[in-house]
C-alpha cells in the first residue's frame, strides 16, 4: 500500500539570505562519523512561500562497506568492497524554523552540519517538536468521523501487575474511547487511526515526537492525505523539549 512518512524538527529561524545558503549547499562535501561521507546532490532549490523562501535539499550519505558474494566459477565466498548510498531529503522554512525529512529525527544532524558549513551559524541545531496527541486525534476524528483506532501506545499503562512501562494496546471493537484518551493525554506516545474515504482504505499514525505516517490504497491520494495531515499535526505541535 502506498505510504508517506515525515519527521519534523525545529531549527532557529534564519533571517539571512537563504538563496545564498542554497548556493553554498551545492558544494557541501564532508565526513560525518567514521567512514561516512556526505555530498550534496545538485537538486537543492528554493521557492517563495509567503514572504520568505523555503529551502529543499538532498544530501547523499555514502559509506564503503564489505559484502559477501558467492563466486560460481571458483565455488567459494568472496569479500567484495562496495559503496552504499542513502539520499536524505530535507525541507526547511527559515521563517518558522520548521524542518522536515522523510527519514528519522537523527537525520537532521546531517542537515545541521551541512547548513553550518554553508554559513547558517554554529547554533543551527535541531530541537524535537512535541505534538499534543489528544488535540491531534480530536482534530482528525472531526475530519473523519468514521475513523477507528488502529493502535495506541501509552506510557505507564497498567494492564497486568507485570505489564509496567510502555505497552501497545488495541481495543476489541476498534472504537475510539475518547474519555480514556483524555485521562492519559500526557502519556500518549503514538496513535494510529484507520478509515475509509471515498472508497479508499486509509490510515494515519502520529507520534508525540512529531513523526507522521499515512497510507492510502489510492496511490494518487496518499500525497494529498499527507499534506493535509501534516498541516493538522503542525497546528497541534510545539517546539522543543
Amino acid at each position: 500500500m502506498p505510504i508517506c512518512k515525515g519527521s519534523f524538527a525545529t531549527f532557529p529561524a534564519y533571517s539571512g539570505d537563504i538563496i545564498n545558503i542554497a548556493a553554498r549547499l551545492r558544494n557541501v562535501d564532508f565526513e560525518f562519523g567514521e567512514g561516512i561521507k556526505c555530498i550534496a546532490a545538485d537538486r537543492n532549490r528554493t521557492w517563495i512561500a509567503g514572504a520568505a523562501a523555503v529551502l529543499e535539499c538532498e544530501i547523499v550519505q555514502r559509506k564503503a562497506v564489505e559484502t559477501i558474494k558467492y563466486d560460481d566459477a571458483e565455488s567459494k565466498l568472496l569479500t567484495v568492497k562496495t559503496v552504499r548510498e542513502k539520499v536524505n531529503t530535507f525541507r526547511y522554512d527559515p521563517a518558522t524554523g520548521i524542518a522536515e525529512t522523510a527519514g528519522s529525527f537523527r537525520d537532521f544532524a546531517i542537515f545541521a552540519e551541512a547548513m553550518q558549513r554553508s554559513g547558517a551559524g554554529k547554533d543551527f541545531e535541531p530541537r524535537p517538536m512535541l505534538v499534543d496527541m489528544l488535540a491531534w486525534v480530536q482534530a482528525v476524528v472531526a475530519m473523519y468521523p468514521t475513523a477507528q483506532l488502529g493502535r495506541v501506545v501509552v506510557d505507564n499503562l497498567y494492564v497486568e501487575p507485570r505489564c509496567i512501562g510502555q505497552y501497545s494496546a488495541k481495543t476489541v471493537d476498534n472504537r475510539l474511547d475518547m474519555a480514556y484518551l483524555e485521562t492519559v493525554a500526557g502519556q500518549i506516545r503514538s496513535i494510529k487511526l484507520a478509515f475509509f474515504d471515498e472508497g479508499c482504505r486509509c490510515s494515519i499514525e502520529a507520534t508525540a515526537k512529531a513523526t507522521l505516517t499515512v497510507t492510502s490504497s489510492d496511490e494518487e491520494d496518499v500525497d494529498h492525505l499527507f499534506i493535509e495531515q501534516r498541516a493538522v499535526m503542525l497546528e497541534h505541535s510545539t517546539g522543543g523539549e
